[in-house]
């Protein structure tokens, strides 16, 4: 071990202290060689942390879905979920189960969104309703149109869409 450490980190060579840290390190290393390995496999190597699904999140998977499950009940109800509304449910759910430190920031929601697999989205706009005798209106114009192109000899009609 001492002549890896000192191979590898030449500095540590004299420093007691520091040269126990790496040792300990690197004996670390040695038994979670498998989770190194997982981390460290194809496609993997830019992630500098590997934790398992949820770790960071403050709520548990069940408080979470009690908020997945209060979504899809006003959705199902035709009600748009904003995400004010989301973070004002979450920040309810975690005072009932007595969380204290949750502020339901941006990061956490969009997290949730993700692990959720969630789209809110705002409505950029409303659609217009036509008038009840669409069909007939429609149709009167294709006449007046017929009518005008027999009347000015036309043989040529582009779309200008």
């Amino acid at each position: 071990m001492r002549s890896t450490i000192t191979h590898f980190y030449p500095s540590l060579a004299f420093d007691t202290k520091r040269f126990d840290s790496k040792r300990t390190q690197i004996y670390r290393w040695r038994q979670g060689r498998e989770k190194l390995e997982k981390a460290t496999a194809k496609h993997n190597g830019g992630k500098k942390k590997l934790r398992e699904v949820g770790m960071g999140t403050i709520l548990t998977s069940e408080q979470e879905g009690e908020i997945v499950l209060w979504i899809n009940d006003l959705r199902g109800e035709g009600v748009p979920v904003s995400t004010r509304m989301l973070k004002m449910k979450a920040l309810e759910v975690a005072m009932e189960a007595g969380v204290q430190q949750f502020s339901a920031s941006s990061c956490w929601i969009e997290g949730f969104k993700g692990r959720h697999r969630l789209g809110i989205r705002a409505a950029t706009r409303q659609g217009q309703t036509g008038p009840d005798n669409l069909d007939a209106i429609s149709a009167a114009f294709a006449i007046e149109v017929q009518d005008a192109i027999c009347q000015l000899g036309i043989t040529r009609v582009y779309n200008a869409d």
